[in-house]
């Protein structure tokens, strides 16, 4: 299973990781979620993505 929404994805490891956890609760419970096709749901990234704020900048 993915992280929550609110964790953070600090390194590639992580992040694969996650991707795979969102692609088995698709397999699972994909008529539950929103975006049902890939193209609506890349949509919906990109534009999450866009207004999201910027990460934060680390020293």
């Amino acid at each position: 299973m993915p992280p929550p929404p609110d964790d953070e994805v600090h390194s590639r490891d992580e992040l694969v990781s996650f991707i795979q956890g969102l692609h088995e609760d698709y397999l699972r419970r994909g008529h539950e979620w929103e975006n049902q096709t890939l193209d609506h749901f890349l949509e919906a990234l990109a534009a999450w993505m866009h207004d999201s704020p910027p990460p934060a900048q680390t020293l």
